[in-house]
């Protein structure tokens, strides 16, 4: 489901899917910190963490660490609990935090802010996403957001080939306003952000 949000705004991007948890919905955090490595070292350029920890891993922090200076991008939901509280690893510093907003730009009701954990806010309910079975379905939560940013990140390297951390920023600063406190940069804007990137005016 959260893949599919990916290729809907990128669709030549390449998925490379890595299981950490299981069919249950439950796992360990191990295995999300194995994934990651892995992941930079099986080539990832983007990574998409639609999950979050209510309290900070070193371990985790490390590996998202270790991938931002391997300019690799990490991308994380904030979480769904409607707090201004701290979800992990949306709130590591080399993490883009997404929060969720509605389609008048105001922040979703179940989506957690603040601006210690938000960096970007995504559109994040009644997202088409592809389901098993050959068919699709809608789906509210901040997991939905942060592919949209995931997938535009991928659309930045297409345009920018070695595009850094701070020229990403940069581009998706280019958002659209929310009235909302603590809800980042504001609402991405995929043209403006692509745009920016490829140094061109929308």
């Amino acid at each position: 489901m959260v893949a599919s949000v990916v290729r809907l705004v990128a669709p030549g991007a390449l998925i490379m899917p890595l299981k950490a948890f299981g069919a249950d919905g439950r796992g360990r955090l191990w295995n999300v910190v194995r994934g990651l490595y892995h992941a930079q070292a099986a080539g990832a350029h983007v990574v998409n963490l639609s999950l979050g920890a209510i309290v900070a891993s070193k371990a985790l922090q490390d590996a998202v660490t270790y991938l931002h200076e391997k300019q690799v991008f990490c991308v994380a939901s904030v979480g769904n609990e409607g707090r201004n509280t701290l979800r992990y690893p949306a709130a590591f510093p080399e993490a883009l935090g997404v929060a969720a907003v509605r389609s008048n730009d105001r922040r979703s009701a179940f989506s957690n802010f603040g601006t210690a954990l938000v960096k970007l806010s995504a559109p994040g309910e009644a997202i088409v996403v592809a389901y098993p079975g050959g068919q699709y379905a809608l789906a509210w939560g901040t997991s939905f957001s942060a592919p949209l940013a995931s997938g535009a990140i991928a659309l930045m390297l297409d345009v920018k080939s070695g595009i850094n951390w701070d020229e990403v920023r940069r581009a998706m600063a280019q958002a659209a306003p929310v009235v909302d406190a603590g809800m980042g940069a504001g609402r991405l804007d995929v043209l403006r952000a692509v745009s920016d990137a490829a140094g061109v005016v929308p």
